[in-house]
């Protein structure tokens, strides 16, 4: 019987190959333009999520008031 644990030293020992070795890394540039584009992805999904937000919930509460018939 095969030693159960040498598919997992071969699996972690590919895993650090593939990381550490035939990966390319960003340079620092390359790292402050990436994460300049996520900083403001995510700002404008923020914006987006609020606007969302905040329409639903005067839709809902129009609609609760519209079916309860009172009005503030």
């Amino acid at each position: 019987m095969a030693n159960p644990f040498s598919k997992i030293r071969l699996f972690a020992m590919e895993t650090w190959i593939e990381v550490f070795k035939k990966a390319v890394w960003p340079n620092f540039k390359e790292l402050k333009e990436m994460t300049f584009v996520v900083i403001i992805a995510i700002a404008i999904l923020g914006v987006y999520l609020a606007v969302v937000d905040f329409a639903n919930f005067n839709f809902v509460s129009l609609f609760t008031d519209l079916v309860s018939g009172s009005s503030k």
